[in-house]
């Protein structure tokens, strides 16, 4: 088994991704490993004749700011418990994005949260999880949620 070195912990900075982001900074702490906080946007896909492109840019600018600021809150507040933990951002489809990022950032293990996604949702909304775990060059850690307390 090769070293694990990078962690890229992909996020869609809901607060389902708490406990993978525990297990992303667990193990990180045991193989002494840098941790990549990921997050992948999409610009808005609603397209109108009449509205300008300037606006559409205005737009993407808005989401790329989001996404930017959610990920260094998370990475910032990960670095409190743990040292090594940097973010990173991508701009397209989250299950193109993290597998691109994988290569890239040369991670060595993923670890995400699965949302457990059945039926009709599942059918509509995809799973990401599955698609990494079945794409992915590197091994994958999956994490269920933390159940919410009333």
């Amino acid at each position: 088994m090769r070293p694990i070195r990078r962690i890229l912990l992909a996020t869609d900075l809901t607060a389902a991704c708490e406990s993978a982001a525990d297990v992303a900074l667990e193990m990180a702490s045991r193989f002494d490993a840098e941790v990549v906080v990921f997050h992948a946007y999409e610009a808005p896909a609603y397209v109108y004749p009449a509205v300008a492109v300037d606006a559409l840019g205005e737009t993407l600018e808005v989401s790329e700011d989001a996404a930017a600021a959610g990920v260094e809150a998370l990475a910032a507040r990960l670095r409190g418990r743990y040292a090594r933990v940097r973010g990173v951002t991508g701009h397209g489809l989250a299950r193109q994005e993290i597998l691109a990022a994988i290569t890239s950032l040369e991670c060595d293990l993923v670890v995400m949260t699965t949302h457990g996604r059945s039926g009709l949702a599942r059918a509509l909304l995809g799973s990401v999880a599955e698609l990494i775990v079945r794409s992915s060059p590197v091994p994958v850690v999956t994490v269920h949620p933390a159940p919410r307390t009333a």
